[in-house]
């Protein structure tokens, strides 16, 4: 497989991901006639300083790859012969079809930046929320790993080894705010696993 074909592959299925981002963006602010916010001050501050506090750890951990080079992995005999290729394409067909199922789920329920519809918010237990509160982060942190794997770039999964612990720790946020917002969401937590 060749370089090009594999970072195209690659770029392929970070759009669809983001198209579907943008589909369902638009979609939400479409039947809600706009967003009402139901959370505290307190609640937007927070959200505000962990968007922040994202933004500069991934560009960190961006640097911190840069700095650090790697051999590729593809020159490893047992990754040969197209393997890493399709286990790649594998995970990320995987990744692509959670991240869809996961908003299709949420449909109207899902939040921006912590904003929920007030008149249309409930909590989400079907689809992929059955089994795993945060969906949509695991279907990121699959399509990152698939990335690394397809073009066979170590430090691409080197930055996703560095983006595991935000990832978690954004979820623990959303994971206080809804628990304020929806009594039920502790029973929820005893009933699923976080992630995977």
């Amino acid at each position: 497989m060749t370089e090009a074909w594999e970072w195209t592959t690659a770029i392929i299925g970070w759009t669809i991901m983001f198209v579907t981002l943008s589909i369902t963006k638009y979609k939400i602010i479409k039947v809600g006639g706009g967003l009402k916010s139901i959370q505290t001050e307190e609640m937007r501050k927070e959200s505000m300083i962990a968007n922040i506090i994202i933004i500069l750890y991934f560009i960190t951990a961006g640097v911190i790859t840069h700095l650090y080079r790697f051999p590729d992995f593809i020159q490893y005999e047992f990754l040969a012969h197209y393997f890493h290729y399709f286990l790649g394409v594998f995970v990320f067909a995987a990744a692509i079809w959670l991240y869809m199922a996961s908003r299709i789920a949420l449909g109207s329920n899902w939040s921006w930046k912590g904003q929920l519809l007030r008149d249309k918010t409930k909590l989400i237990t079907c689809g992929p929320y059955c089994k795993i509160r945060h969906p949509t982060y695991t279907a990121f942190v699959l399509a990152g790993f698939a990335s690394g794997i397809t073009i066979a770039v170590t430090n691409v999964l080197f930055f996703m080894l560095l983006v595991l612990p935000m990832i978690y720790w954004r979820a623990k946020v959303d994971e206080k705010h809804l628990k304020a917002i929806f009594p039920e969401y502790k029973e929820y937590m005893k009933k699923t696993r976080m992630f995977f």
